[in-house]
Parts: structure tokens; C-alpha cells; sequence
């Protein structure tokens, strides 16, 4: 059985890019978002240049505002959460050119789309085809990306929050089967553990996740409980995390891979029609219908083209989609 490939699809300081992605004449600038607390005006986001001048996320307004420099250079926005997360709602919907099957991560992870990506290399030539296409087309949308490629969801968050850290903005592919010994340096708070469970491993002078899995099972279960042989698990892919994601897990597409390149358009045409009946056939027999079609072309020089065809109506008659 062919072991299953997730995405985390990471934007760093999310509210910041957001804001750069809507108002380019920005970048460059010292920015931050604001949010009125019980306790005042808090920063909840800067950018790196408000950083350099000293002002940091959690700061209260006001603080962040007396620094030397920052009153009268810092450009200040009101931060809406709502409209945050509805704008990372609408990049998951976005993604659905990459994969079927997404979702947001979850609510200690909100800057995280995850995308399940099982057999779609099939579709993009590779999995280097599908990474390099996910941060190529988000740039494209004016935003730096990290993508993480593994075999679990746990690992793929773990890597995009801090090994990925190393390489920002950029990628990690890690090769199927291997997720475990590319974890094993990330520090603990990458296994995303209560506090307390936290807490008792690093008084034990446990630093890292190699540290713990070092350890007997027994010991750790007797010491920690389940929660820890849980995220061991997740880890490891012995237990399974569900992505909670709106769309089905089938993943409906057709490939064909030609011999020799092609430039003839009666060719590609011929070809095109020919997988689209193949993913109709799939739709009928799996009571669906299709509201987005993907064609990836992959061409002789190693570039890709991806045509997105929007539909008005969901279907999968065929005479209507071509």
C-alpha cells in the first residue's frame, strides 16, 4: 500500500503578507497590526522592519509607539481576526488547483494550510514538480510560502514551523518513509504537547524529539501518559491524523505521459479529451460533480503550464465541460 503524502502549506507572519499581498506599495515599510484588548491596544503583528526598530508581537500599542523611531515611522493598521481567517479560508479554497483534499491547519497553527497530496506527482510530473509549482504560484500571488512535503501531518507541521526556519521562504521535501529521522533534532515543542508534558520533559533535560524517542515506550507511557505516545505516533505515521477537510478524499484525475514532446494541437487536444471522459467516468461512478478543472502541461524545457477552467455550474457531462 502506497503510503500517503501531505503538503504544509506555511505562510510566515501571515497578517503582514496579507496586508504586503493587498497593498504592495508597502513592502519595504514599518508596519504593524493593532488590536483593541481589555488592556489596552496590542501589537499582533510587525514586520521585519518594525522588528529592527524594536517593536515586537504581543507589545502593547503604546509601548511599541515610544521606541525611538517608531511613533513617527511605524505605519499602523487595525487588525480584523475575522476577516483573517476568512482570508485563509479563501487560500484553502485557492488551493484546490494543487490538491482536492485541504484544510487549515488548526488553531495553533492559523498561518498553516494542509493539503493531502497522495498520488498527485502523477499529475505534476513529481513531487519536485508539485512543491516548485506550489511556491512558484504563490508568489505569484505576492506571497513568500514555505512548503513542507512528508508523509504525515505531523512531521510536515513540525518541519514548517521550525527546520523550515532555516530555509525561509523556500521548501523541504522529505523522501517517503522518512519522516522520523527528520524530526529528530526539532526541538519539543514541535510535537505540539500540553504544556505541563512539555514542561516535565525539559526538566528532565530533554531537548529535542530525538532525545525522547531514545527513550523506552514503557517509560514514557508510565511517566506522560497517552498524549505523548500519541504525538510519537502521529509522528512515526503508526497513528493516523484526520485532515477535517470539507471535500472528499477522492482525488479525481487522469494522466497520460507521451514518449516524445508534442506541439500539435490536434495532438494535445486529442489527449485532453481523451483524460477528461476518463475523469468523467469517475465522477459518474463516485456521485460527484466537478466545479474546477486543473490541466497541468508538462513541457520539454522542465517548466510546467497549469490552465485553471472555472465552471458556471457544478457537472460531469462531458459535452458541457469541453
Amino acid at each position: 500500500m502506497r503510503m500517503k503524502r501531505f503538503i504544509a502549506l506555511r505562510i510566515p507572519n501571515w497578517p503582514i503578507q496579507r496586508l504586503l499581498a493587498r497593498e504592495p506599495s508597502l513592502d519595504g515599510l514599518p508596519l504593524l497590526l493593532e488590536f483593541r484588548t481589555a488592556k489596552g491596544k496590542v501589537v499582533v503583528a510587525c514586520s521585519e522592519q518594525a522588528e529592527d526598530l524594536g517593536v515586537r508581537p504581543g507589545m502593547l500599542v503604546g509601548e511599541a509607539t515610544s521606541l525611538r523611531f517608531v511613533k513617527n515611522q511605524c505605519i499602523r493598521r487595525q487588525h480584523d481576526p475575522a476577516e483573517e481567517t476568512a482570508a485563509l479560508e479563501r487560500l484553502c479554497d485557492w488551493c484546490e488547483i494543487f490538491s482536492p483534499t485541504r484544510a487549515i491547519a488548526d488553531d495553533a497553527n492559523p498561518d498553516t494550510l494542509l493539503l493531502n497530496v497522495t498520488k498527485l506527482d502523477q499529475v505534476f510530473g513529481s513531487e519536485e514538480n508539485l512543491v516548485a509549482t506550489i511556491q512558484r504560484q504563490c508568489r505569484a500571488i505576492r506571497l513568500e510560502p514555505i512548503v513542507v512535503l512528508t508523509n504525515t501531518i505531523a512531521a510536515a507541521l513540525a518541519i514548517s514551523c521550525f527546520e523550515a526556519r532555516k530555509n525561509h521562504p523556500g521548501t523541504f521535501t522529505v523522501p517517503p518513509g522518512s519522516d522520523l529521522p527528520a524530526v529528530v533534532s526539532l526541538p519539543l515543542a514541535a510535537m505540539r504537547l500540553k504544556s505541563k508534558n512539555l514542561a516535565d520533559l525539559r526538566s528532565l533535560g530533554l531537548e529535542t524529539i530525538g532525545d525522547v524517542l531514545k527513550l523506552p515506550r514503557s517509560h514514557l507511557s508510565a511517566r506522560f501518559g497517552r498524549e505523548l505516545m500519541e504525538r510519537i505516533d502521529e509522528l512515526s505515521g503508526i497513528r493516523e491524523e484526520v485532515l477535517n477537510s470539507s471535500v472528499t478524499e477522492d482525488q479525481l484525475y487522469a494522466s497520460y505521459a507521451l514518449e516524445w514532446p508534442a506541439s500539435c494541437l490536434d495532438v494535445i487536444c486529442h489527449l485532453l479529451k481523451k483524460l477528461l471522459r476518463q475523469v468523467v467516468v469517475k465522477l459518474t461512478a463516485n456521485n460527484s460533480y466537478a466545479s474546477q478543472l486543473v490541466s497541468v502541461l508538462n513541457l520539454e524545457n522542465g517548466n510546467q503550464r497549469m490552465i485553471v477552467t472555472g465552471l458556471c455550474q457544478p457537472t460531469r457531462e462531458f459535452d458541457y465541460i469541453w
